[in-house]
């Protein structure tokens, strides 16, 4: 469980700073590849920007929601009716400015769930799933 619940936290940290570094009205890949980075250290090297912090928080501008799928582990679902519930990543999307909209699939029924998105073709921006299970491996 709390390997799960690190594993999602460093990924909702890395797609942020991934999101933070398309910046509006820039083409250029490498320039948005190093935006965060100087964005961070700028912050830290002492900007007093009143919308960001001495850690470069929060990382967008504007509002930004991610839509992820994970499956809801069954010992929260006597406590919580989503993991967007739990106080930690309440904080982080208090920090970042960044609001996950998280889709859980029914219990018992996360395989023909995620097949069904995948046919679909409405894939989330995060997914958090046993891909060694998945119809044609990671690699598909």
């Amino acid at each position: 469980m709390k390997k799960n619940i690190s594993f999602a936290l460093c990924m909702i940290l890395f797609v942020m700073s991934a999101c933070a570094s398309s910046a509006p009205g820039t083409s250029d890949s490498t320039s948005t590849e190093t935006a965060p980075r100087t964005e961070v250290a700028t912050a830290a090297a002492g900007d007093t920007s009143p919308d960001t912090n001495a850690s470069g928080l929060p990382i967008v501008t504007e509002p930004l929601t991610l839509t992820y799928w994970s499956i809801f582990p069954s010992k929260n679902a006597e406590t919580r009716k989503s993991l967007g519930e739990v106080t930690a990543y309440m904080e982080l999307e208090k920090r970042t400015g960044i609001k996950i909209d998280w889709q859980h699939p029914p219990i018992g029924q996360e395989k023909e769930q995620f097949n069904l998105m995948v046919a679909s073709g409405d894939i989330p921006d995060l997914i958090y799933y046993g891909w060694q299970t998945a119809p044609g491996g990671p690699q598909k």
